[in-house]
C-alpha cells in the first residue's frame, strides 16, 4: 500500500512517497521489544487484530517490553509464552485499545475500551460516557470491550512533568487495580499506533475473587454467609462498593454477628446496578442499588463519597463492572451524602444498630421476659 504526498513549493512541485508499515515491521528495529516479536511470530494465531488494516478506525497496541517478560516470570514463576493460546489471545486483546491514544490526546484520566470481549473477562457493556471517549479517539463503533484506565495525572491532579518534557508517560490500570507504567512512543503502523508498557496487564476477575485478592475479608464473608456470592459474580453491569475490613470492625463485625436477613440488606446497599468508574462520578449524582435504595454521590475537596462513605481505593476493574473500597458501612439512612465526622459516627452506629445478631436479639428478649415476670410477681 502506498500513499502520495505532494507539497506545492514556491520553486515548483515536490512529491514524496511513504509506505504503510505492518505492525511487525514497525517494531522490527526496536530491540527492547524483541521478545514480543518472537512471541507473535511463533504464535501466528495471536495477532489477527495486528494484521488487518481498517482505515475507518484505529487501534493502540500496548506492547510489553523485554523487561515485562522477566517481570511476569518473576511474579508468577512461569514463562508467559507457555500459557495456553486462549489466555495469550485474551491478554493481547486486553492490551489492544479501541482508538488511537497518543501524546497529543492523552490528558487527565480516560476509561478506555479494549478488544477483550469474551464473557469470561467481560460481562458488561459500555454506556454513553465510554462511547464518548472512544468516539473521540477514532475508535471502532463498538465500544463494548473490557476497559482499562489511562491516567496521565499526578496524585495532586496536575499534568505529569514527563508529559510536559515531551517524553511522555502514563499509568495503565488493569484488573485488580494493578498499575503498569506506559512510555509514550507514538510508534506508527498502518492501523494505528503502539505504546510500550513495562508489565503485562492483569486480566479482570470476578467480584468475589477480586475481594479475596485485595484482602477485603469482611464483605467476602458477608457474601458467603448470605449466599449472594454467585449473584454479584454473575450480574452484568455492576458496581460493588466494598467497606474496608476496618469499616466492618468499626460497626461491630456485622458480617459475623448480624442475622442473615439484615446482612443481606446490608450487602444490597453496597451495590449500584450499573458500572460507575471513578472518573465519571460527579457531585449530586444519585444511583440505585440492586435493592432499589438510593446512593448519593458527594464530591468535594476532601474526596468522593457514597452516602457519606469515603472512597479510599477506586476502580478495581472486575469482569462484570468495577469495585470501589470505602471507609465505612453505608445505610439508606445516610443517603444525604454529607461527609462529616458527625455523619461518620451516626453511620457506624446506625449500621451496627440495624444489624443486631440473632444471639443479641435472644438475649434482649430474655432480659425483657425476666423483667416482666418480676413485675408480675411484685404486683400480685
Amino acid at each position: 500500500m502506498r500513499s502520495l504526498y505532494c507539497n506545492i513549493l514556491v520553486a515548483g512541485l515536490s512529491c514524496s512517497f511513504t509506505h504503510a508499515q505492518s505492525f511487525l515491521d514497525s517494531i522490527a528495529s526496536v530491540s527492547s521489544l524483541d521478545r514480543f516479536k518472537t512471541l507473535l511470530t511463533s504464535n501466528p494465531s495471536l495477532a489477527p487484530l495486528l494484521t488487518t488494516s481498517n482505515s475507518s478506525s484505529k487501534i493502540t497496541v500496548l506492547v510489553p517490553s523485554n523487561a515485562a517478560f522477566d517481570q511476569y516470570q518473576s511474579t508468577y514463576g512461569v514463562d508467559i509464552s507457555t500459557l495456553p493460546t486462549s489466555e495469550l489471545i485474551a491478554i493481547l486483546q486486553y492490551q489492544t485499545l479501541n482508538g488511537q491514544y497518543t501524546l497529543a490526546n492523552l490528558q487527565g484520566e480516560l476509561v478506555v475500551p479494549t478488544y477483550l470481549t469474551g464473557q469470561q473477562y467481560n460481562n458488561r457493556t459500555s454506556g454513553p460516557a465510554i462511547n464518548s471517549v472512544a468516539a473521540g479517539h477514532s475508535a471502532n463503533t463498538s465500544s463494548n470491550g473490557q476497559v482499562v484506565i489511562l491516567n496521565s495525572t499526578t496524585s495532586s491532579g496536575g499534568e505529569m512533568a514527563v508529559r510536559q518534557s515531551g517524553l511522555g508517560g502514563v499509568t495503565v490500570i488493569s484488573g485488580l487495580n494493578m498499575a503498569t507504567n506506559l512510555t509514550i512512543t507514538d510508534g506508527l503502523w498502518d492501523n494505528g499506533v503502539y505504546q510500550i508498557i513495562n508489565q503485562f496487564l492483569t486480566l479482570p476477575d470476578s467480584c468475589t475473587s477480586s475481594l479475596v485478592a485485595k484482602n477485603l475479608t469482611g464483605l467476602s464473608t458477608a457474601l458467603n454467609r448470605t449466599n449472594l456470592a454467585m449473584t454479584v459474580d454473575t450480574k452484568n453491569n455492576f458496581t460493588c462498593i466494598a467497606p474496608s475490613d476496618g469499616a466492618f470492625l468499626q460497626s461491630g463485625n456485622p458480617q459475623l454477628q448480624a442475622n442473615i436477613h439484615n446482612l443481606s440488606q446490608m450487602v444490597s446497599y453496597h451495590t449500584i446496578n450499573q458500572p460507575v468508574y471513578g472518573d465519571f462520578l460527579q457531585n449530586g449524582q444519585v444511583y440505585n442499588s440492586i435493592g432499589n435504595d438510593q446512593i448519593v454521590v458527594t464530591v468535594n475537596v476532601s474526596g468522593t463519597y457514597f452516602n457519606g462513605a469515603k472512597i479510599i481505593t477506586r476502580d478495581i476493574i472486575m469482569t462484570n463492572g468495577v469495585l470501589h473500597v470505602v471507609d465505612k458501612l453505608m445505610t439508606p439512612n445516610n443517603a444525604s451524602g454529607t461527609a462529616t465526622s458527625a455523619s461518620s459516627s451516626s453511620t457506624s452506629k446506625s449500621a451496627a444498630t440495624a444489624m443486631l445478631s440473632d444471639r443479641e436479639l435472644f438475649q434482649t428478649l430474655s432480659v425483657i421476659e425476666t423483667l416482666l415476670i418480676s413485675l408480675f410477681i411484685y404486683l400480685i
